[in-house]
């Protein structure tokens, strides 16, 4: 991961600001409540990294994997994986050639009217598209997309569940939502329409709600209530009680029927599962997004500290007699050196924010027998290509000016190698998938999806 370089005027409050945060999700409108600014859903147990998957494809035959790592925070996390999934399911829901759907999902929550919408868009062409997801962990959010796919699969230690409802009051206290019981039947009907238990969900939501799993003639049971006598039936577990809420790791979820285990988190593992046995692989759209956003999330930090810098630096007008005074024009050449130097961190973010909605990356591919890349739009991935070029080289150009204006301001750079290094990585990746062809570049830069 792109680590920001050290800044020696840097506050142990700005510096905060790079923590990852607590990320609120789904905003449903105006509460009822005077005292709630806010009405979502809340991952208070994970503070780390968000993953949900987003597009494209390598594959030899009609399926499409959605594979994209989201980011803890920042605009591209909040913004483009939602965006990018809904865009691109109803793309491939359009699309005559292709009926499957593949998500590697790791996340440990998100913005939940993001998952809503996702879902809104996974249903609208569920008739002609079928769903598959890979789970290493989906909390919370992640429930949304899981319930919303026809065939589930999770690697040994992954999790699933825990989607427990939170407002936000005024003082930040987070405290359960009072709607849970209607969310989680809405969510129950979803995964019953979806070939899974109705029950899953209430539990995963609500601390009422209940799930006991035991066998009768070696079928399994789920009921949201216990068997009169636990000894009359074999194999009794009481999954979830009503003081908990439920997350169910691998086994559990193999043992109750929700999921079938799989050696690794990789897609092409259940290409036979799933009728398709000559697919290969994912693409590395999601790959590319996560490197892209890793950067955005400290160079969008860092504009936002120095715009307030700015902003703290007395104004005066530059003219003539301003200049003449030396402590007036030292303050102008001041201001002057710093909007040089949010002018590059604007720059350099604009470009961030921009490319996922070009990368050539982000195109339909597939590749034939020879390795070579077919594209579903040719003329467009062209088109892209060259944008994600010039937008390449603004940020090379920006970064100069970034440079210069922390010299003159006496601001310890520190590590901006490490800027340059990974904006240089993104330009290469461009630059090589635009030479090579999509497939041709990813066979000598494979990516491993690593579990943590």
């Amino acid at each position: 991961m792109f680590q920001r370089y050290a800044r020696t005027a840097m506050t142990a409050a700005a510096l905060s600001l790079a923590g990852l945060l607590p990320t609120a999700a789904w905003a449903q409108g105006d509460s009822d409540n005077p005292n709630v600014i806010s009405d979502g859903f809340e991952d208070l147990s994970y503070g780390k990294t968000f993953y949900i998957q987003v597009p494209m494809i390598d594959a030899p035959s009609p399926v499409v994997s959605l594979v994209n790592p989201r980011p803890s925070s920042g605009g591209i996390g909040d913004n483009v994986t939602a965006e990018s999934i809904i865009n691109n399911v109803r793309y491939v829901g359009e699309h005559p050639d292709i009926n499957h759907i593949v998500f590697l999902m790791r996340t440990g929550g998100g913005l939940m009217f993001h998952a809503d919408a996702m879902l809104d868009v996974i249903e609208e062409y569920h008739d002609t598209t079928e769903y598959t997801i890979i789970i290493e962990h989906a909390i919370s959010a992640g429930t949304w997309t899981v319930f919303s796919c026809d065939n589930i699969f999770m690697i040994d230690g992954g999790t699933v569940g825990g989607a427990v409802g939170y407002v936000t009051l005024q003082d930040g206290t987070p405290i359960v939502a009072d709607n849970l019981a209607f969310v989680a039947a809405r969510m129950g009907k979803v995964a019953e329409r979806n070939g899974h238990s109705a029950l899953f969900m209430p539990a995963m939501m609500h601390q009422p709600a209940e799930l006991h799993y035991w066998e009768v003639n070696g079928e399994g049971v789920l009921s949201d209530k216990a068997p009169s006598s636990p000894n009359s039936v074999d194999n009794y577990h009481l999954i979830d009680s009503d003081q908990d809420v439920l997350t169910l790791t691998t086994a559990q979820a193999e043992m109750v029927g929700l999921a079938e285990r799989i050696s690794g988190y990789h897609a092409d593992l259940v290409g036979e599962k799933i009728g398709v046995p000559g697919w290969r692989r994912a693409n590395h759209y999601g790959q590319v997004v996560h490197e892209i956003a890793d950067i955005y999330n400290v160079t969008r930090v860092d504009q936002d500290f120095f715009e307030r810098s700015l902003a703290s630096i007395p104004y005066f007008r530059d003219n003539r007699d301003n200049r003449d005074n030396p402590q007036i024009a030292a303050v102008l050449e001041e201001r002057a050196t710093y909007k040089l130097l949010l002018d590059g961190y604007s720059t350099i973010n604009e470009a961030l924010n921009n490319l996922p909605y070009v990368h050539p990356e982000r195109h339909i591919y597939f590749t034939d027998a020879e390795g070579r890349t077919i594209l579903a739009d040719p003329e467009q991935w062209k088109q892209d290509t060259q944008a994600s070029r010039n937008y390449a080289r603004s940020f090379r150009g920006a970064l100069s000016n970034i440079r210069r204006a922390l010299a003159k301001l006496d601001i310890d750079a520190g590590n901006i190698s490490d800027l340059e290094d990974a904006l240089e990585d993104v330009a290469n990746r461009i630059e090589g998938i635009a030479r090579q062809g999509n497939a041709a570049y990813w066979a000598e830069n494979e990516v491993v999806y690593e579990i943590e």
